[in-house]
């Protein structure tokens, strides 16, 4: 027979923990399924009182920290962006970033980036593992691309890992590197003395 009663109290704790009995013993359990990001911390206090009158009583306080759990996928600022960059720009030349977030913490909260297309212009450009700073790989020529279209994908480090995806579309500006050429190396043409003024000479094509 137990000669004392037990009282549980503390915010919101009579909606996620009940007092009960654990392997034979008095025990805090939950009553329902916690939510970190909710509530991440509870203070409780269990108080044991006896039966005599007055009663008698001693007080124990508490911490439950919400442990996280890989609930969340990282998500993107927009689900697509635009830059523009102009060809023959270096290696390592600054395109633009993309840029996740997580509502999770710790190990589950850090993120990786990553080109997720398989083409022949996914290797024109790469993106940064940490920082999703996107970046010149290759070299750019507007004559053969004009346009390019990539899928970034960020997955977060938890486990299981947690993944989402955007579109990067990266427009190509001419650097004006090709001059002007005339259909003909050399022009020749004849004219009278007389021709009004005005009159055509010769027609040229570049």
């Amino acid at each position: 027979f137990r000669r004392y009663r037990l009282s549980l109290s503390g915010r919101n704790s009579s909606d996620y923990f009940k007092l009960d009995q654990w392997d034979g013993h008095d025990a805090v359990t939950t009553k329902t399924s916690l939510d970190r990001e909710s509530i991440p911390l509870f203070r409780l206090t269990v108080t044991a009182s006896d039966f005599d009158k007055p009663a008698l009583f001693s007080s124990s306080s508490f911490d439950v920290v919400v442990g996280d759990a890989n609930d969340f996928s990282p998500q993107f600022g927009s689900s697509a962006y635009t830059f523009d960059i102009v060809e023959n720009s270096a290696v390592d030349t600054s395109v633009g970033t993309v840029l996740a977030t997580d509502r999770d913490i710790g190990t589950n909260a850090l993120l990786q980036y990553s080109v997720s297309t398989s083409s022949p212009v996914a290797g024109l450009f790469d993106v940064s593992n940490s920082s999703g700073l996107i970046q010149v790989v290759g070299s750019l020529d507007r004559e053969k691309y004009d346009n390019v279209v990539l899928v970034v994908k960020v997955n977060d480090l938890g486990s299981p890992r947690r993944s989402s995806f955007c579109t990067v579309n990266i427009t190509i500006l001419d650097s004006n590197d090709n001059r002007p050429v005339f259909q003909k190396q050399a022009y020749r043409a004849q004219i009278s003395e007389a021709t009004p003024v005005g009159s055509p000479v010769i027609s040229l094509s570049a």
